[in-house]
């Protein structure tokens, strides 16, 4: 008879058999990471919007699998849906600067091999949260940061976000500050200092009572970014906590920030619209 933790790793592996397993990056020291990578069934001669989902865990653990029900539900919406392995300390003894290089280096991976996957590198979508989250604010808007020096000379920059609890602010004295080597580093790569022009349309969700990554810092982030006349949607969650949009946490959650998502998207041109508007799609939160 199967343990609780035999069986979630039993469904989780079931879950990645469903995808296409592909090494985006070998390390020096020889760490092989992982794209999952989720296509429709039906075939197409066009190509297809791509989003890659990235994992929250503070760059310390990671659940590979956290994105997966909000990946099955876009390859339903005519997407190849990636999720992507990248180091965390638990397993490799890094931190958020090794998470951001390989994130940059998923982006461009993707971009590289875009016609044997049949996606279109210019509807590249990045979805993550918390770490994950700033990671993919990292490629968006923080030049040379991270950068591998075996990258090809290809753009990391999303053509879209959707960010779920983002550390938006990594100069605040506390957990996130402490994850870097030094607080220099931390500032380095705080995406609040290189708010400018040409940041991708992006959605963030966020709860009110987040006690891992406070929401003030958030809104300021978010109205700074719109004053440079950038598409940036905020949806505050009142009274919710840091994890409030996963699936096997809060269905109520997970549903509105699916609708929520899938609107924004088809606003922004990655997505086809839907027959039907989805159920819980607007509203109070």
């Amino acid at each position: 008879m199967s343990t609780t933790g035999e069986t979630w790793v039993d469904r989780r592996r079931q879950i990645l058999d469903l995808a296409q397993e592909h090494v985006y990056k070998e390390t020096d020291d020889g760490i092989e990471l992982k794209a999952h990578v989720f296509s429709p069934d039906r075939d197409t001669r066009q190509l297809r919007p791509v989003m890659l989902f990235f994992a929250s865990g503070l760059w310390e653990n990671m659940s590979i699998t956290q994105f997966a029900p909000q990946a099955l539900h876009f390859i339903g919406r005519g997407a190849v849906a990636i999720l992507v392995e990248y180091r965390i300390r638990s397993a490799h003894g890094t931190g958020p600067m090794e998470a951001m290089s390989d994130a940059r280096s998923s982006i461009r991976w993707v971009r590289q091999n875009a016609a044997a996957l049949k996606v279109d590198p210019m509807k590249l979508v990045v979805v993550g949260g918390g770490g994950g989250a700033h990671m993919a604010l990292a490629a968006a808007m923080i030049p040379g940061v991270a950068d591998d020096p075996n990258d090809p000379n290809i753009s990391c920059v999303p053509d879209g976000m959707a960010l779920f609890c983002p550390i938006t602010d990594t100069s605040r004295p506390g957990l996130i500050l402490e994850k870097f080597p030094s607080p220099e580093e931390a500032n380095r790569c705080n995406p609040s200092r290189y708010v400018a022009k040409h940041v991708p349309p992006t959605i963030i969700f966020h709860g009110t009572e987040d006690r891992v990554v406070p929401y003030e810092p958030v809104m300021k982030f978010v109205s700074q970014v719109k004053k440079k006349n950038n598409i940036c949607e905020l949806c505050l969650f009142k009274g919710r906590d840091h994890s409030f949009y996963n699936f096997n946490v809060n269905q109520e959650g997970y549903d509105t920030t699916l609708a929520e998502m899938d609107r924004f998207l088809v606003a922004q041109g990655f997505l086809a619209e839907r027959p039907q508007p989805a159920e819980g799609a607007g509203g109070d939160w």
